[in-house]
């Protein structure tokens, strides 16, 4: 490399500074594009925070959809709700597996797989399966296939068997009954 003389000095200091200004310019395309959106993609003025309305539930759905993204974390590690452990496997298995009951956003319970629910003393819990209900398979749900699951869901190896610390027994006690 031959050496620089004085024009070639000040064309070298031109030539860094124009790509030191071309970095730092990239450097601030690649922050904004990964920063958060201000507006909405239609190119509608921004939200203004304080404004919002936030509810605890997302309006009904308005018809069937070709495709749905969702992004998780990682993936599940299994999708059985007794073993599983990561966030991304619950958020999978909630919209797959329903549960007797859901709590709502208002503290309440909405019923999904019990119909009712009876307490003939302060002991003891009576539930009433929903009728017409079917796994993927298109199999009928019975008492038999919610007795096993709790019993699973009781076992002290299990995931959620501390949501059992207060239960003595768990029976079949009709067609779509248990006690």
């Amino acid at each position: 490399m031959p050496p620089l003389t004085r024009r070639n000095a000040r064309d070298d200091a031109r030539a860094r500074t124009t790509v030191t200004a071309a970095l730092v310019a990239a450097a601030a395309l690649t922050a904004a594009g990964c920063s958060g959106a201000d507006r909405p993609a239609t190119g509608a003025a921004p939200a203004d925070a304080a404004s919002l309305k936030l509810t605890p539930t997302t309006p009904a759905a308005r018809g069937p959809v070709d495709r749905v993204d969702w992004l998780l974390e990682d993936e599940p590690d299994s999708l059985d709700l007794d073993t599983q452990g990561s966030s991304a496997g619950r958020v999978v298995l909630t919209n797959v597996c329903e549960r007797l009951y859901r709590l709502q956003p208002d503290m309440t319970v909405k019923p999904l797989l019990a119909e009712q629910a009876a307490n003939p003393d302060d002991k003891t819990l009576v539930l009433t399966l929903r009728d017409g209900v079917t796994f993927h398979d298109g199999s009928p749900l019975t008492a038999d296939d919610v007795l096993w699951s709790l019993k699973r869901h009781a076992d002290p190896d299990m995931e959620q068997s501390d949501e059992f610390g207060n239960v003595a027994s768990m029976t079949k006690t009709g067609a779509a009954e248990i006690t």
